[in-house]
């Protein structure tokens, strides 16, 4: 007969893979976006392709891609082993994220002249002159 606590752990193992796998495939996708936007390794193909051709150019993406395909995941499974162990860690990302996202919002008032409110500073507003 099986004891009464004895389904909690499977439930308890169930939830902690479905957040893992949720925490990772969420930094994928984030990890997934400068991968595909233009950067330095657009300039490698370019200069490839003005300089060699068509041919060394495409080998020169491809070997690109393959790079950033290779350590773009591993790079995003360290980060979420290293915060899904460490929650000071956890802790110091989210405090960076949040005071990056403020120093963002003051240079934006600052640049534009506007004072910006509401969720997200979705909304900006003249300040009077």
């Amino acid at each position: 007969m099986p004891q009464a606590g004895a389904g909690a752990t499977g439930a308890h193992g169930a939830r902690t893979v479905s957040y893992v796998l949720t925490s990772f495939l969420g930094c994928a996708v984030v990890a997934a976006l400068p991968t595909v936007s233009p950067g330095p390794d657009v300039a490698i193909v370019l200069r490839t392709a003005l300089g060699s051709g068509r041919r060394a150019a495409l080998c020169s993406a491809l070997g690109t891609a393959t790079g950033c395909f290779v350590w773009g995941p591993a790079g995003v499974a360290g980060l979420t082993a290293m915060l899904w162990a460490s929650r000071g860690a956890y802790d110091a990302l989210r405090i960076a994220g949040a005071a990056y996202l403020v120093w963002v919002r003051r240079r934006l008032e600052q640049v534009t002249g506007a004072v910006l409110f509401g969720l997200g500073a979705a909304v900006a507003v003249e300040t009077a002159r």
